[in-house]
């Protein structure tokens, strides 16, 4: 031994350590952010629009508090290899179910959001004596439909 065996084990140690813990925060605040989403649907599926407004800015804290913590974690990943590590290994795989599912929670939620704007828009152009179909593109001659007498392609 030449004395430098301790110092890297050391070095090792203290990496690991700071793995483990910025993994741990990341796992913390990917579930905060999970808790957010479901808070979300709920509030989204009761059209309690109160609720909502109300979780705007906690879910844009916890995503923003998030992404830094990945940041962080993902600069310890890269230091050192931890590919032999059962702990920081399982850590990892936990934060990326946690992440997986944030994400999945995220993009339902969002269909939900779209699907109601599209309700609303359908019976906003009821109400103002409008269809909710898309308008034609053009009629038979290429021009826009609207003029008197023209017909849709459709109806050509």
């Amino acid at each position: 031994m030449d004395g430098l065996e301790p110092m890297n084990r050391a070095s090792q140690d203290r990496s690991r350590h700071r793995a483990i813990l910025r993994l741990n925060r990341a796992i913390e605040l990917a579930a905060e952010l999970k808790t957010v989403l479901l808070e979300e649907q709920a509030a989204l599926a009761g059209r309690d629009l109160d609720t909502l407004g109300a979780l705007l800015g906690r879910k844009t804290d916890a995503v923003e508090a998030l992404e830094a913590a990945d940041r962080e974690r993902r600069n310890v990943m890269e230091q050192a290899d931890f590919a032999a590590d059962d702990s920081v290994a399982a850590l990892s795989k936990r934060f990326g179910s946690l992440a997986r599912e944030c994400s999945v929670l995220n993009a339902g939620n969002g269909q939900a959001i779209h699907a109601r704007r599209t309700q609303v828009d359908q019976r906003l152009a009821v109400l103002r004596g409008g269809t909710t179909e898309a308008p034609p593109i053009y009629g038979r001659h290429g021009v826009s439909p609207g003029a008197p007498g023209q017909q849709t392609l459709a109806e050509a």
